[in-house]
């Protein structure tokens, strides 16, 4: 089944319904994944947006552990700080031995509208 090969994982620094007011107080930030099914679920959670960056691709290479893989790297918003962790995931990537090929995207305004205006995003898709 394709979807066992492919995950899809971010970050927001807001999202609705995942996040609840307590966590965005305390400044931890979940990253998030989606099911089968196409819900959004919490993966894990880290104490500020730096953790939570590391967090989530700690995640994206358990996911793709020692298989070939192809990858993509997708934001939302303009500031510096996402176009800096954009460019440091890509060449992250792009350094694991078995990445076929890493590209760049920005993610579409549907999940934005959920989400708010920094979202960092990384999927990859199993090759094996």
């Amino acid at each position: 089944m394709l979807f066992e090969k492919c995950i899809v994982i971010f970050l927001s620094v807001s999202l609705s319904g995942v996040s609840p007011m307590l966590g965005e107080f305390l400044k931890m930030k979940p990253v998030i994944s989606v099911n089968k099914e196409g819900e959004y679920y919490t993966v894990t959670k880290a104490h500020g947006f730096k953790k939570s960056i590391n967090a989530m691709y700690e995640e994206f290479l358990k996911f793709v552990s020692n298989k070939k893989f192809i990858s993509i790297v997708a934001t939302t918003g303009n500031s510096e700080s996402v176009r800096r962790i954009k460019e440091s995931l890509l060449e992250k990537i792009r350094d694991i031995e078995n990445c076929v090929r890493a590209f760049e995207s920005e993610v579409s305004t549907v999940l934005s509208a959920h989400t708010g205006p920094d979202l960092v995003g990384v999927a990859a898709l199993i090759l094996d």
